[in-house]
């Protein structure tokens, strides 16, 4: 194979990543082919609402490529947050509940302390959230700072720091999808985490063959869907978008 000139243009990389299988098989034996509703926490509802993204199988899931990235990893101080600023703080919970208000609507509040300020985190109608979020637990947040004083996030994303668990949403370079009415963010992040743990090593990478000898070192293909989803870092993105967009080259030669 030719040596590679310049880079893979955006408009390939962008339809390799939007809904396009790649030219997956999209038998009923195969993983990959099966419906997106056959994933946990998924089901016929939230698979007709995946469908308007063009996502029907596991493999359209797998090929639905983030639309830009944040790097969560290191968190802020609370007290450099000013209002309107967005970002990401971490410390412990030192206060929690539901506020019960009339006509049936509530507010969970916890208060988390980073050592430099305090910051009241809110969602409101949502009292079961008083199940995951306990006083004592150390948790990151992400969210735009609302008011400062108190300063204060309403339904910012938040996980309690687990020891040995990854973390899908916080402290991490964490990926943006492109949505549509019905479907969150944090619950495509999740689905799309799932999935790539569990399919993306399946992938099928038949053109290595015409890629050895290559000095650009290509990305192995399931690599690549791993790292254009969860990257460790957002040098191996490029990598991955252009791994993608070249594999939607060749198959269409």
């Amino acid at each position: 194979m030719a040596k590679r000139k310049g880079k893979p243009t955006a408009g390939l990389a962008k339809r390799a990543l939007a809904g396009t299988t790649a030219g997956v098989s999209e038998s009923a034996t195969d993983p990959l082919g099966q419906a997106v509703a056959a994933l946990p926490g998924v089901g016929s509802g939230r698979a007709s609402r995946l469908a308007k993204l063009g996502i029907r199988t596991v493999a359209d899931l797998l090929w639905h490529g983030p639309r830009r990235y944040e790097d969560r990893n290191q968190p802020h101080e609370a007290k450099a947050l000013a209002r309107g600023d967005t970002g990401t703080v971490a410390g412990t919970i030192v206060a929690a509940g539901v506020k019960r208000m009339r006509r049936g609507k509530s507010l969970f509040e916890f208060i988390l302390d980073d050592d430099t300020a305090r910051v009241h985190c809110r969602w409101w109608n949502m009292p079961y959230m008083e199940r995951y979020y306990k006083t004592g637990d150390f948790v990151h947040v992400h969210g735009k700072l609302k008011a400062e004083k108190p300063r204060t996030m309403d339904h910012p994303e938040a996980e309690v720091a687990e020891e040995g668990e990854e973390f899908i949403h916080l402290k991490r370079i964490v990926p943006v999808y492109r949505l549509t009415d019905g479907v969150k963010q944090r619950w495509l992040r999740a689905v799309l985490w799932q999935a790539v743990d569990q399919f993306a090593s399946l992938v099928p990478d038949t053109n290595t063959g015409l890629l050895a000898g290559d000095d650009s070192h290509w990305l192995p293909l399931p690599e690549a869907v791993r790292a254009v989803h969860f990257p460790d870092d957002l040098g191996r993105t490029e990598l991955a978008r252009e791994r993608l967009a070249l594999e939607e080259f060749i198959r269409f030669q």
